[in-house]
């Protein structure tokens, strides 16, 4: 298995605590998105994570399939920015893309 170099915040986040204590994704998704997974015929797969955080489940979605794009939409500049940096640091970022933006009826993304 690869090593998986994930950013994390430097404060207390309950995200960045369970990556730091638990040394996995935090996804409470993750039997949804591997029967998606399994389930998806087509040559490639899209994935949308709003309020990402830390992008514990586009993480797991990327790792999982190679087919695999996510889309990730997270208003917190530090957060977006260690998703960035984990993208980068993992040869995610070309299957990866974070939007910082607050999602509602009058957003545009």
């Amino acid at each position: 298995k690869n090593t998986f170099w994930m950013h994390v915040l430097p404060a207390r986040h309950i995200e960045s605590n369970h990556v730091r204590g638990k040394g996995d994704f935090h996804c409470g998704c993750t039997r949804l998105i591997v029967e998606q997974l399994e389930q998806s015929t087509g040559d490639s797969f899209r994935f949308v994570e709003v309020g990402a955080s830390l992008g514990g489940c586009s993480w797991r979605v990327l790792t999982s399939d190679d087919r695999a794009f996510a889309l990730a939409v997270e208003p917190y500049k530090p957060a977006a920015d260690a998703m960035r940096r984990t993208a980068f640091e993992n040869g995610l970022a070309d299957r990866f893309t974070v939007y910082e933006s607050l999602v509602s009826a009058k957003s545009r993304c």
